[in-house]
C-alpha cells in the first residue's frame, strides 16, 4: 500500500474536522439548539428526573440518544456552559464519523483507503449542511451514531451470540423510544434485506429479526400514550400539486450534503456557474460508476448493506414526499448521505484510475469550500443576548416572558440567574408556548416581571399586550426592551393548560382505562 494517499487523506480529514470546530465554536445559540441544556438544568436542578411535564416538537425525545449519553452529565459538570453545549454535538459528529468509517473498512475487507475515503469526505460535508444538521443538540446526529453501531452489531449477525443479539434487542428498543426516524433509517430496511438477500438465515435469526421489527413498532404505540408532544399528525398526507414539488425538494436538500455544485443547479432562482455545472458533472459521473460497480461486485456483504441503504433512502423519499414531514427535510437526511458517501468511497481502493481522479477532485473541492467558510467567523456570534443577560443581572431583573426565539436561549446563558419563559402575547394576556418548554416552569405567577420585545423581531410582539396593559416603567437594552410590571398578577393574563396535559399517566387512564 502506498502511504501517500493515506498521509493525503489523513490531511483533508484533519482539515475537515478542524475547519468543522471552528464552526462549532463560533455557532450561534438559539431556544432550539440550547434546549439540551435547559432540560439538563430540568433534570439536575429541578429533579425532573423522569422529565416530566415536558413538551417537545415531535414524538422524539432523543433521550437514549443524546441527552443521557451526552449532554446531561456534560452539562452538569460543566455548569451547564455553552461552550460544551456545542462541543457536545461536535463530539458525537466524530462518533458518527468513527463508526461508519470502521463499517466501511470490515465492509470492503480492511480497506484503509476506502474507510479514509468515507471520513474525509464526511468530514468536508458541506458547511451549511453541518450547521443545519450534525451540528445542532437534538435533531438526529445521536441518532445516525447508535444506528451506525447496531449496523455494526448485524455486520456479523450469522455468528452474534445469545447475548449480543439481547443487546441488539435492548439498544433497538432505546433507540425507538427516543427517535422514531430509526425505523426508516435502519429496522425496516434490515428487515428487508435480511429476508431478501441474506444468505446465513436460520429459523434461530429469523424469529430474532422479526421480534425486532414487532419490537419497534410496540415502542412506537406505547411511547405514544406516555410522551407529551405537540405533533399530534406528522404525516398528513399532502395534495397532488405538492408531492412533485416536495420530490424536487428533496433531492435538492439532499444534494447539499454531497455535492454543492449539484445544490446550485437545484435551486430555483439561482443561476449555476460553469464551475458548478463542471463539479455536478463529475459527481454525478462518480456515483454511477460506483453504483455500476455495486452491480458487479462479488462481496455479498456490501451489496447487503447497499439494499439497506437502498430501502431507507426509498422509504425517506416516499415518507418525505407524501406527506408534511417534507418541510425541513434537511435533518432527516443524514444517513442518506452518509449511504451516498459510504457508496462512494466502496470502490475508491479499485484500480480505475478515473473513477479515482473524479474522487480526488471531489474531495480537494469540498476540503477547499470547507476552508473558506471558516474565513468570516462571528466571534461573539450572542453578543447580544450576552448584553441583555448581564444587564438584566445588573439591575436585579430575575423574570420576565418573552417571545419563543427571546426566551430559552435567554434563561440558559444566565444560567437561570434570570428566568424567561417563552409565551404567544395576546391583547387579553398571554398563553404559554408549549414548544420545547415545561408545564413547571408556568407554576409560579410573579406578581412582578417583564415582558421583552426584540425590536429586531415581528413576530408575536408583545405590542397588543403592552397597548391593552399599560407598563409601570420602561427599559432599554440594545435591540431590547423591557416592560416592568408590578401588581399585575401573572393568574390573571393566562389562559391555564389543562391538567391532564402534564400528567400522562393520568393522560392515559382517563383515554384508555376510564373510557
Amino acid at each position: 500500500m502506498k502511504k501517500l494517499p493515506v498521509v493525503a487523506l489523513l490531511v483533508l480529514i484533519t482539515e475537515g474536522l478542524v475547519c468543522k470546530l471552528l464552526v462549532t465554536l463560533h455557532l450561534r445559540l438559539n431556544s432550539d439548539n440550547t434546549n439540551a441544556g435547559l432540560i439538563a438544568m430540568e433534570f439536575w436542578k429541578h429533579h425532573n428526573y423522569l422529565f416530566s411535564g415536558i413538551y417537545l416538537p415531535s414524538l422524539d425525545p432523543y433521550y437514549f440518544t443524546e441527552l443521557i449519553p451526552f449532554h446531561l452529565v456534560l452539562q452538569r459538570i460543566t455548569n451547564y456552559d455553552p461552550m460544551v453545549l456545542r462541543l457536545t454535538v461536535f463530539i458525537i459528529f466524530i462518533g458518527v464519523l468513527a463508526i461508519f468509517s470502521v463499517l466501511v473498512y470490515k465492509i470492503t475487507n480492511k480497506g484503509l483507503i476506502p474507510s479514509l475515503v468515507f471520513a474525509a469526505m464526511l468530514a468536508n460535508v458541506n458547511m451549511t449542511a453541518y450547521e443545519n444538521v450534525y451540528a445542532l443538540a437534538l435533531t438526529h446526529t445521536g441518532t445516525l451514531f447508535f444506528t451506525g453501531i447496531l449496523l455494526l452489531f448485524v455486520l456479523y449477525l450469522k455468528k452474534a451470540s445469545t447475548l449480543q443479539l439481547s443487546l441488539i434487542t435492548v439498544l433497538i428498543a432505546l433507540v425507538v423510544l427516543s427517535d422514531t426516524i430509526v425505523v426508516a433509517w435502519f429496522v425496516l430496511p434490515f428487515l428487508a434485506a435480511y429476508f431478501l438477500v441474506n444468505q446465513g438465515r436460520s429459523r434461530n435469526l429469523n424469529m430474532w429479526v422479526i421480534s425486532w421489527t414487532l419490537l419497534a413498532g410496540l415502542v412506537s404505540v406505547i411511547k405514544s400514550m406516555f410522551i407529551d408532544y405537540l405533533v399530534p399528525n406528522p404525516f398528513a398526507v399532502q395534495n397532488q400539486a405538492s408531492i412533485f414539488s416536495n420530490a424536487l425538494e428533496i433531492f435538492r436538500q439532499l444534494s447539499l450534503y454531497l455535492n454543492t455544485g449539484l445544490y446550485h443547479v437545484l435551486t430555483e432562482g439561482q443561476t449555476p456557474s460553469s464551475i458548478d455545472i463542471l463539479f455536478t458533472l463529475i459527481f454525478l459521473t462518480a456515483l454511477c460508476i460506483a453504483i455500476w460497480n455495486l452491480g458487479h461486485a462479488t462481496n455479498h456483504i456490501m451489496k447487503s448493506f447497499a439494499v439497506i441503504m437502498a430501502i431507507s433512502a426509498a422509504l425517506m423519499f416516499t415518507g418525505l414526499t407524501f406527506t408534511s414531514l417534507s418541510e425541513g427535510t434537511y435533518r432527516y437526511l443524514g444517513f442518506t448521505a452518509i449511504s451516498v458517501f459510504m457508496i462512494l468511497s466502496f470502490f475508491t481502493n479499485s484500480k480505475n484510475q478515473l473513477y479515482i481522479f473524479l474522487i480526488a477532485i471531489l474531495l480537494i473541492s469540498s476540503a477547499t469550500a470547507n476552508i473558506s467558510s471558516v474565513a468570516n467567523l462571528d466571534s461573539q456570534p450572542n453578543a447580544r443576548v450576552n448584553e441583555l443577560v448581564d444587564y438584566m443581572e445588573s439591575n436585579n431583573i430575575t423574570y420576565a416572558y418573552a417571545y419563543y426565539w427571546d426566551a430559552g436561549i435567554t434563561t440558559y446563558l444566565a444560567n437561570e440567574k434570570v428566568i424567561v419563559r417563552p409565551v404567544i402575547f395576546t391583547d387579553s394576556g398571554f398563553i404559554p408556548y408549549k414548544w420545547n418548554s415545561c408545564v413547571r416552569w408556568y407554576d409560579e405567577r410573579p406578581t412582578e416581571y417583564f415582558v421583552i420585545r426584540n425590536n429586531d423581531s415581528q413576530s408575536n410582539t408583545p405590542d397588543a399586550f403592552v397597548t391593552a396593559y399599560k407598563p409601570d416603567r420602561v427599559l432599554y437594552c440594545g435591540n431590547y426592551t423591557l416592560y416592568h410590571y408590578s401588581g399585575l398578577n401573572a393568574t390573571s393574563v393566562y389562559d391555564t393548560w389543562t391538567l391532564d396535559e402534564g400528567n400522562s399517566w393520568l393522560r392515559f387512564k382517563q383515554r384508555y382505562l376510564e373510557g
